[in-house]
């Protein structure tokens, strides 16, 4: 993850931490280090949703993510134009919703 991405989060959180304490502590939300992905799969279907190119949640890790559910589906979006990207995240999840009910 870019140095300067990192400095950006800890601004937000309202914490001037050093990037090497901010990325031990960002670990600590990770799905992974948290076992979340590592037991049984789960019969609840998972929408895993990314931007391409994203630092936080690479392409592999939602893969992962979707692959830990039975009926799981990873998609990733282009990241530009941003507004288009979230647009169409909210599209393909209000079409995910309604295949699955």
């Amino acid at each position: 993850m870019p140095p300067m991405y990192l400095d950006t989060l800890g601004s937000r959180i309202g914490r001037r931490l050093p990037i090497d304490t901010l990325k031990t502590r960002l670990q600590a939300w990770s799905l992974k280090n948290q076992g979340l992905l590592t037991g049984r799969r789960t019969d609840v279907p998972i929408l895993a949703l990314s931007l391409k190119d994203d630092p936080v949640c690479p392409e592999s890790d939602n893969q992962l993510i979707a692959r830990y559910s039975r009926g799981g589906k990873a998609v990733t979006l282009p990241n530009t134009p941003l507004h288009d990207g979230y647009h169409r995240a909210l599209t393909e999840t209000v079409k995910w919703f309604a295949d699955m009910l």
